[in-house]
């Protein structure tokens, strides 16, 4: 049975506003105090050849993926998953890398539309939350909820040297993630660099 959906970010602190998204399990946004303080693989995990693979990119964690992927350009296949979030507590600079997402990607055959209406229903599975950088000619409208796409991009994207938290309201229990701790979620967030449409 589909329930609400639950993007869960205590770092960040996103949360969904977008009633119509229904994804049958709760699904993670960003990363958590957990992901913040586990290290990030000093040796690259059983990686994934060839990358080009939604299913396999998002099978493994933030840290694996950019241990085996690094700046690599990778190109797949994909459905658009249209939300909103908001970006509280946590502000960090330069905004665009942290919250909210251009968009959220799931593999092809993970999302369907409700019958007799325009709501996307997300059957399940890991989604892959994805960044576009301002002037980069990527169009936020090609991520249309439901939309078939191809996808190139990169993890580790150079701006991320330079993430920075740069506010933070108060909330009971609210870690503020340390100087590295940002730069490196900076670093796992996937950077779309070119969206083409892709048969339905």
């Amino acid at each position: 049975m589909l329930g609400g959906l639950v993007l869960s970010a205590a770092a960040i602190g996103c949360s969904a506003a977008n009633p119509s998204l229904q994804p049958s399990d709760a699904v993670s946004h960003g990363p958590t105090p957990t992901d913040l303080t586990s290290p990030t693989p000093t040796v690259a995990p059983d990686c994934p050849r060839p990358p080009q693979d939604l299913v396999l990119i998002v099978a493994l964690d933030p840290g694996e993926r950019l241990a085996c992927f690094g700046r690599s350009a990778l190109t797949f296949r994909a459905t658009a998953v249209a939300t909103e979030v908001d970006c509280n507590p946590i502000q960090v600079d330069p905004a665009w890398l942290w919250c909210p997402p251009a968009a959220f990607l799931t593999p092809p055959g993970a999302a369907a539309f409700w019958p007799g209406s325009d709501r996307v229903a997300f059957i399940g599975g890991p989604i892959l939350e994805v960044y576009a950088a301002p002037g980069s000619g990527v169009d936020q409208a090609q991520f249309f909820a439901g939309a078939i796409i191809f996808v190139t991009g990169h993890f580790d994207d150079p701006a991320a040297a330079a993430c920075r938290v740069v506010g933070a309201q108060p909330e009971p229990d609210l870690q503020v993630p340390t100087a590295a701790e940002v730069v490196r979620a900076c670093r796992e967030a996937f950077v779309v660099t070119s969206v083409q449409r892709g048969p339905a």
